[in-house]
C-alpha cells in the first residue's frame, strides 16, 4: 500500500468513499485489493478510529476548505451535527 489516509480522500468520508470505490485514485504503481469481509472490517475500524473529536473535525474542515457552510461540512465530512456540537464549553465559528 502506498500513501497516507490524507492521500486517500482528505476527510473521513473521503477515506471511506475511496475504500468503498476500491481505491480508484491511488498513486501510479500502487494497488490495494480487499475481499468483502476484510473491507467490512477495515471500514468499521476506520469509521470508529476516525471519530477523533475536535482535532479530527478541524482536520476535516481544513481538507474541505475555509468557505464552507455547516450543512456542506457535515455532508462532505460525513459527520453528524451532534459530533460537531459535543465539545462542552467551546463554540465553533
Amino acid at each position: 500500500m502506498c500513501g497516507t489516509a490524507s492521500g486517500l480522500g482528505g476527510t473521513r468520508r473521503g477515506v471511506v468513499k475511496q475504500i468503498e470505490a476500491r481505491f480508484p485514485f491511488l498513486p501510479a504503481g500502487c494497488s490495494m485489493q480487499l475481499d468483502r469481509i476484510a473491507e467490512e472490517h477495515v471500514l468499521g475500524n476506520i469509521r470508529h478510529a476516525l471519530r477523533l473529536g475536535e482535532d479530527g473535525l478541524v482536520d476535516d474542515l481544513k481538507g474541505i476548505g475555509h468557505d464552507v457552510s455547516l450543512a456542506a461540512f457535515l455532508d462532505e465530512a460525513g459527520v453528524e451535527l451532534e459530533e460537531v456540537d459535543s465539545t462542552a464549553g467551546k463554540t465553533w465559528f
